[in-house]
């Protein structure tokens, strides 16, 4: 009657509740809301363990590369700005 869908890191992404559960005392209610969400919880950590170890060794060449490109884009951008500036200087700020 409960069903809950988690992600990772471990955060709630869903929970859906069978009307009927509403009919339920609030303990054992809040037991199958508990009982859902931990069994979410065992479920994500066995797909995390099934898709194994992550090479993380290209990350930092690529971080590395995002970086350059960013500081030659802003450097353009600045660029840019600096030369409108001067030609508006120019026309007496026309």
């Amino acid at each position: 009657m409960v069903t809950v869908t988690v992600v990772p890191p471990g955060e709630v992404a869903e929970l859906t509740l069978d009307p009927r559960v509403m009919r339920l005392p609030s303990e054992t209610l809040a037991e199958e809301i508990t009982s859902a969400v931990n069994q979410a919880l065992t479920d994500l950590r066995g797909k995390a363990t099934t898709i194994g170890p992550i090479d993380l060794s290209g990350l930092g060449d690529t971080l590395r590369r995002i970086q350059e490109d960013t500081g030659r884009r802003l450097t353009a951008f600045t660029d840019a700005l600096v030369q409108a500036q001067d030609r508006m200087a120019a026309r007496g700020g026309r």
